[in-house]
């Protein structure tokens, strides 16, 4: 099983993993009562998470958010290779660990 790669970063396996078919477009209605859509895109939107992370696997994650730029998204067990943007959710830490463990959701958008 290969892990996820986001640019140079190989990630730990998330704790959960989802992925959602996001279809941008618009729904008009005819005079005679049908509806029809209009289809302007379709981008996949994938959600990771992440229970148990130590700092050092956080900063490389942060290290390609900060690029500010589009980074490229690789797990091969899932047969996914695209351009993403990248967003990080609220990061939890977990109380009373001297490793400084945090969980954190990373949300990948299709470019």
């Amino acid at each position: 099983m290969a892990q996820p790669i986001l640019q140079t970063t190989t990630l730990p396996y998330p704790t959960s993993f989802a992925t959602i078919h996001d279809r941008q477009g618009a729904y008009t209605k005819t005079l005679n009562g049908t509806t029809r859509r209009a289809v302007n895109s379709d981008k996949y939107v994938w959600s990771m998470t992440f229970q148990v992370l130590t700092i050092t696997e956080f900063d490389a994650i942060k290290a390609v958010y900060d690029l500010k730029e589009t980074a490229q998204f690789v797990y091969g067990d899932v047969s996914i290779n695209a351009v993403v943007h990248i967003d990080i959710g609220r990061r939890t830490f977990m109380p009373g660990n001297p490793g400084y463990y945090s969980s954190v959701e990373i949300i990948l958008t299709e470019a």
